[in-house]
């Protein structure tokens, strides 16, 4: 038996809603898990959205980090050997990986190196939701033309300082 919170609740999870998971554990965006799994964006948002509260997490990334750490526990876990060290993963959960765990050495715990597709514990990246522009075509043009003609009346403004103060300068002079 999994001694892991949570375990059991990703036991619900179907299939593709923990490869969703996984590859939003790597960081990659709806759109892009979307091409690899030949699936639309909002099939994959919705995928995530239902493992997100089956698991009980606040967001998406939260819910990766959790599968994540169940997937990484072995089922017969029931925590330290003798010496302390926790049992390694099985090397089938390992399997699409150049580099598991039972590969590197101690020095190499715990450390997150560019290029590396998975890390020893949680993401060393904290990804907050980017905020997409919802504007329609006309009304981001609309707002093109706004900053466009306030940038004309600034200049015309500049120019308009620029030619007063040449006039009183002359004045000054002469």
């Amino acid at each position: 038996m999994i001694n892991q919170p949570g375990a059991d609740r990703a036991g619900r999870l179907t299939p593709r809603e923990r490869e969703c998971l996984r590859l939003v554990d790597q960081h990659l965006s709806s759109k892009v898990i979307a091409r690899r799994l030949g699936l639309s964006r909002h099939t994959v948002d919705d995928h995530v959205d239902k493992a997100r509260r089956k698991l009980g997490a606040g967001d998406r990334f939260e819910a990766a980090r959790l599968l994540a750490g169940i997937e990484r526990t072995p089922p017969n876990a029931s925590g330290p050997d003798a010496n302390g060290m926790a049992e390694p993963p099985p090397a089938d959960l390992w399997s699409g990986h150049d580099n598991p765990p039972s590969a590197r050495s101690d020095h190499d715990a715990g450390r997150w190196s560019p290029g590396s597709s998975e890390t020893a514990g949680p993401s060393p990246v904290v990804r907050r939701p980017v905020r997409r522009n919802t504007l329609s075509v006309p009304a981001r043009l609309a707002a093109i033309l706004a900053i466009a003609a306030v940038a004309a009346l600034a200049f015309g403004a500049l120019l308009a300082g620029a030619r007063a103060l040449q006039d009183i300068a002359l004045t000054l002079v002469g």
